[in-house]
């Protein structure tokens, strides 16, 4: 290596380190520091021998939200909408539980309980196996589709 090469190398290498080590001043001064959000902590939930869901009818209360009664799910009819089901994440909390839907266009959104997915479709329920709906209305159920193994 020519002394002309090497002198080049050991420049760039303490221009870096001037440029690492500035950055890192700058953060000091301004405490700037890079902390990821804690991650949330779902328990357990065990299934009931038969399906209860608590979810709103349609009776509108003072403020406009809806009453919440229980129904058996297994008795709501399987929507005929052309959207799938492709993950849920479950938790107890119903504002922890996400659903993501691949809707007729094949594009694929993360969507919780009291989203809009379309005008007059609203997500009413996740449950660990499927999501219960509302189409103007009308209570409806989409299904996970079961693994094959």
């Amino acid at each position: 290596m020519s002394w002309q090469a090497h002198f080049l190398t050991r420049r760039v290498a303490q221009l870096i380190f001037i440029l690492v080590f500035s950055i890192t001043l700058v953060m000091v001064i301004f405490n700037v520091s890079f902390k990821l959000p804690p991650t949330p902590q779902f328990t357990p939930y065990k299934i009931p021998a038969q399906p209860i869901v608590v979810l709103s009818s349609a009776i509108p209360t003072l403020f406009g939200e809806d009453i919440s009664i229980s129904i058996n799910a297994a008795k709501v009819q399987q929507s005929l909408l052309n959207i799938h089901i492709v993950g849920i994440t479950f938790a107890n909390n119903i504002h922890d539980s996400y659903v993501i839907l691949r809707l007729e266009n094949q594009e694929e959104l993360i969507f919780q309980t009291g989203d809009t997915i379309a005008p007059g479709i609203i997500i009413k329920q996740i449950m660990q196996d499927g999501v219960l709906i509302s189409r103007n209305g009308v209570l409806e159920r989409l299904i996970l589709p079961k693994l094959d193994s």
